[in-house]
């Protein structure tokens, strides 16, 4: 009598099976952590992109300003600002951002006046504005920028 032994064992089928699930699940993870270093990647450009903007108008307004005053508003996650032109109110600006919460912190000299409301003048004073944008989903994914507001002395910004 002969036996044709052809063919897999059950056992062979299982421990492919096996084999077939750690690869499958290692190549899901790194798939899936990659997409996560993305999204945070990409947020956190977007918050440096909002702080750089945030920055540049600053800086307009003090050096266009004869005053101005900047309040936190809403939740703290959001700033206002108050500018004054010769005199002359001019309207506010919000700087917000729905996807993204905005904190800061005023220093004029080596004094800290928290996060306001100040009132700034920047013919007598040069300011040091520290922001803090975090991601309202994920506060832990957040950026911080210092920044100096100044004006040349004798330039008329007017």
């Amino acid at each position: 009598m002969t036996h044709d032994e052809r063919g897999i064992t059950l056992i062979e089928v299982l421990i492919t099976l096996t084999i077939l699930s750690f690869v499958g699940i290692s190549i899901w993870n790194v798939f899936f952590q990659g997409y996560n270093y993305s999204q945070t990647s990409m947020t956190k450009n977007a918050l440096i992109q909002e702080t750089n903007i945030i920055t540049s108008t600053l800086k307009t307004i003090h050096q266009k300003s004869t005053e101005y005053r900047i309040v936190s508003t809403g939740s703290n996650c959001e700033m206002t600002v108050e500018p004054k032109i010769k005199g002359v109110v001019q309207p506010a600006k919000v700087l917000s951002n729905s996807k993204i919460c905005i904190s800061f912190e005023i220093k004029i000299g080596n004094v800290s006046h928290g996060s306001g409301p100040i009132t700034i003048e920047p013919n007598k004073n040069d300011a040091t504005i520290i922001l803090k944008a975090s991601d309202r989903n994920n506060p832990k994914n957040s950026t911080k920028v210092e920044t100096f507001l100044f004006r040349v002395k004798g330039v008329d910004y007017q």
